[in-house]
């Protein structure tokens, strides 16, 4: 049996900084009991090498966007999604199986750039046959807020109730832009890196940092490299249910220890949803107990994750561990 890269210590640590992404290692000590250096020094290692990673975007970015379902031509699969890396439009992409070749997360400044992105640069010439996409009409809910569950429910508490740096309220400058780039690529990087990185003054760029978080204008999520993270299978789900109903399901939904991500989209479906499995066959058990619970939901179709390339503007290599940035509209500014 291959020996696991993340021991039961290591998806702890990750686990909180999942709650709280930039927690200091001396607070993160006292709840986990663990010397603070020795959680530094196995962050270091599992964000060398790839296992799991801090970053973040703009909350206000979120929107307009759409769920883009391809199918390449033969034999262009791999080709058309290493193209699709270099688009800052496109957020995520999930190579799958099923009934379409690619899965993308697709953001842009405007509606009118989401829409001239997808009917006139997506469609690359000898490598996409059918495009299908879907508007996101409403985020329900979020990968960031999906846990490991590796810790204990007082941890998991004590941590909520760690109060970060406030910051006061104030207009937001192309100097906080710069600062949040930063974050974006690195959300636990200190004052004092991000100051040298671009040239500022480290109190300056400490109170930076506390007003975006304080103001929720950035947000961090702390993501883990999935084949070590004891939930290896991932899918996408496309669900049709009635309208009228569709923010108390997904509510229900999102309750599920599986489910990581539920949107409402425009299109042939209208719930789009992400879940991470411990095993194939908890796709069979995931599907009877939405079927039990929500009796209105019918699942129209669902894919298997096999390769996720690009997460959230991070690029993943054939393994999925973390191997570089590409930015996307979430993370930067951009016109139209």
């Amino acid at each position: 049996m291959q020996e696991m890269a993340l021991d039961e210590l290591d998806l702890r640590l990750i686990n909180a900084l999942q709650i709280q992404p930039r927690v200091s290692w001396a607070a993160l000590g006292r709840v986990l009991g663990v010397d603070p250096a020795t959680l530094g020094r196995r962050w270091d290692r599992i964000s060398t090498e790839g296992l799991a990673w801090v970053t973040g975007y703009a909350v206000d970015r979120l929107s307009p966007g759409a769920i883009v379902e391809v199918e390449a031509m033969p034999g262009k699969l791999l080709e058309l999604a290493k193209a699709l890396l270099e688009d800052p439009e496109v957020a995520t992409v999930d190579i799958t199986a099923g009934s379409r070749d690619l899965v993308l997360s697709v953001i842009a400044p405007t509606s009118e750039a989401l829409y001239r992105y997808v009917l006139e640069r997506l469609e690359k010439p000898n490598l996409v046959s059918k495009v299908y996409s879907h508007p996101i009409a409403k985020v329900l809910a979020e990968a960031s807020q999906w846990r490991l569950r590796a810790l204990d429910t007082m941890q998991v508490e004590a941590l909520r109730a760690l109060k970060p740096e406030s910051g006061r309220m104030r207009r937001f400058n192309e100097f906080d832009e710069a600062v949040a780039e930063e974050l974006f690529r690195n959300g636990r990087a200190t004052a004092n890196e991000i100051a040298a990185s671009i040239g500022a003054n480290q109190r300056r760029v400490r109170e930076s940092i506390a007003s975006q978080l304080s103001a929720g204008t950035i947000r961090l999520r702390t993501d883990v490299l999935r084949s070590e993270s004891g939930w290896p299978v991932n899918a996408w789900y496309f669900l049709s249910l009635p309208a009228a109903h569709a923010d108390r399901i997904a509510r229900q939904l999102s309750r599920l220890d599986e489910i990581r991500t539920v949107l409402s989209i425009v299109g042939r479906y209208n719930i789009a949803m992400t879940v991470w499995m411990r095993t194939l066959e908890d796709v069979s058990r995931l599907e009877a107990a939405i079927e039990e619970q929500l009796p209105e939901v019918r699942i129209a179709d669902r894919s298997v994750v096999m390769r996720t390339t690009k997460l959230v503007g991070t690029l993943l290599d054939e393994n999925g561990r973390r191997r570089g940035y590409g930015a996307t509209y979430l993370q930067r500014s951009a016109t139209p």
